[in-house]
C-alpha cells in the first residue's frame, strides 16, 4: 500500500504520530514534492524518528525547566542537521509545534 503524506497532513498531525503511521509493515510511502516512494527500511523515516525523538526531548527539558518558546527555539540548533535541505527553514518552526506538545502533555499530567 502506498500512503501520501500531504503538506496539511503535517500541519495537523502530530510528528510523532506521522513516523509511527509510517511504520506499518506493510506500507511504502512517499510524501508529496519529497521524492520517490521509499519501502523498508525507510531511511528517512529513522533518522526522522531520531530527530524528532532529540527534539521532543530537548523540548521536554525546556518545559519542565521553564524555558519560554522563545528562547527555546532560538536556542535549539542541531550542527548535524544543518546540511539538510530546508533545516534553516524548518527548525524553529518544528521546535515551536513539538514545544506546545510538550507544554500541553505537562499540562495534562
Amino acid at each position: 500500500m502506498i500512503r501520501f503524506i500531504a503538506a496539511t497532513a503535517l500541519a495537523v498531525c502530530s510528528i510523532s504520530t506521522i513516523v509511527r503511521q509510517l511504520e506499518s509493515k506493510d506500507s511504502v510511502f512517499c510524501t508529496i514534492r519529497h521524492g520517490s516512494a521509499q519501502t523498508r527500511p525507510f531511511p528517512m523515516v529513522e533518522r526522522t524518528r531520531r530527530y524528532v525523538e532529540r527534539l521532543r526531548e530537548t523540548m521536554r527539558e525546556a518545559v519542565e525547566n521553564g524555558v519560554s518558546l522563545l528562547d527555546s527555539t532560538e536556542h535549539t540548533d542541531f550542527d548535524d542537521w544543518k546540511a539538510v535541505p530546508l533545516y534553516e527553514s524548518n527548525q524553529r518552526a518544528n521546535a515551536a509545534f513539538v514545544y506546545r506538545e510538550m507544554e500541553q502533555a505537562y499540562f495534562n499530567e
